[in-house]
């Protein structure tokens, strides 16, 4: 999705860039989600407990997302915005697909 963006608005240029980015900068929510989903597979906490957690950290990833397509690509961050909800869509569908193959 990224890249045909960035081939339509003429911004391929500057598409390695995000990529290295937003490959660099996953490193830190992947982090915070590590210990919340380890203790919710220990037992120590049931998802109830731990999901409004995980919502903040998935805010926290999509921001960071349109922050460095804002900065990285060079565009609006409005534009930066719009794709990384973008992105939260496609991710969604995905969860979504792959909870209704599993059951």
């Amino acid at each position: 999705m990224i890249y045909g963006f960035a081939r339509y608005y003429d911004r391929t240029q500057h598409f390695y860039r995000t990529i290295t980015a937003g490959n660099w900068a996953s490193i830190a929510p992947t982090l915070l989600f590590l210990p919340v989903l380890y203790s919710m597979s220990m037992g120590w906490h049931s998802w109830e407990e731990v999901h409004p957690v995980t919502i903040v950290f998935s805010i926290y990833t999509y921001a960071l997302a349109g922050f460095i397509l804002t900065f990285a690509l060079k565009i609006p961050w409005e534009m930066a915005g719009f794709l990384a909800i973008c992105g939260m869509a496609i991710n969604e569908t995905g969860f979504d697909v792959l909870y209704w193959l599993a059951s």
